[in-house]
């Protein structure tokens, strides 16, 4: 079966930060539309329809979106009707003369309808659910999308969030109250400070960036991973590959996992890898949980 890459097929990438939606190949934005960030990437890309400089109309089955949002939708996309179905059965109706939809209206039966269907847009980072429905990957014509870098700040934020709990003990001295005393020195878990060491991003993607971007923040030496050699940005100190992950793990202080679930990044994290890190080191895995042997936790 031929692979398809997975990402968004706009050129230039143009996305509604409200509607964390992005357009079909070839829209043209109204005059009077504001101009738009590039997110996203385009490696791999192709146009999932010619839209014939933005003339010719097109459905859109869009998630659950408020009024106002809709409304810049329209005024970015003119030629685009963009439709929020009010139910699964409205959703059915509609799919033979749809062209693009949001992920949560493709079940099967609406994928067996939908003959006219180009475009899924996935209102998340991770695809893995979606591709294993059928009625996708055995549709060579269907363009599946993500929406990597829409959540990146707000995830590299939930990292740091964590990890300050845990490296300045929040967790115990949030509520002193509750066990009538203040206790200096907390739960007796060694407090760090996060600058000067070493943070590890394993997967430099759309949030990764944000996790590395934040560590440079804090004044920590970041290092990171991707799938190729480019140039690393100004942000990350040492860049390698997969293959250098070993090299790097024992370096690092705090390790983040920000990579998809494939068949090669399920259990990278195992036994033999964890025995590679830094004793007390911490790890941070907002990938999916298959990432890490998941046998080896014990609560």
């Amino acid at each position: 079966m031929k692979q398809r890459s997975l990402t968004s097929m706009c050129s230039p990438i143009r996305t509604l930060a409200a509607t964390g939606v992005f357009l079909l190949g070839g829209c043209t934005a109204s005059p009077e539309a504001p101009t738009l960030p590039a997110v996203g990437s385009l490696d791999g890309a192709r146009v999932a329809i010619p839209t014939d400089g933005g003339v010719r109309e097109l459905l859109f089955l869009a998630g659950p979106m408020e009024p106002g949002k809709l409304a810049a939708f329209e005024a970015a996309a003119p030629n685009v009707r963009c439709v929020v179905p009010g139910s699964e059965e409205e959703a059915l109706r509609l799919a033979p003369e749809v062209h693009g939809a949001d992920a949560r209206h493709c079940t099967p039966e609406f994928l067996a309808a939908a003959e006219q269907l180009v475009w899924v847009q996935v209102p998340s980072a991770g695809v893995a659910r979606v591709l294993s429905r059928e009625g996708i990957l055995d549709r060579e014509e269907i363009v599946v999308t993500n929406m990597q870098g829409i959540h990146g700040p707000a995830i590299a934020e939930h990292v740091f969030g964590m990890l300050l709990t845990l490296t300045r003990d929040i967790g115990y001295h949030q509520h002193p109250d509750r066990r009538g005393a203040w206790k200096r020195e907390g739960s007796g878990r060694e407090t760090i400070a996060l600058s000067g060491r070493t943070i590890l991003v394993v997967g430099l993607g759309g949030i990764g960036s944000e996790v590395a971007r934040r560590g440079h923040g804090f004044d920590m030496e970041v290092l990171a991973t991707r799938r190729s050699r480019r140039e690393p940005p100004a942000y990350v100190d040492r860049q390698g590959t997969a293959d250098d992950l070993d090299a790097m793990l024992p370096l690092a202080d705090v390790v983040v996992l920000c990579v998809p679930l494939t068949k090669e990044t399920k259990g990278m994290i195992d036994q033999r890898t964890l025995g590679l890190m830094k004793p007390g080191a911490y790890l941070v895995n907002i990938a999916r949980g298959g990432v890490v042997d998941l046998s080896l936790i014990h609560i």
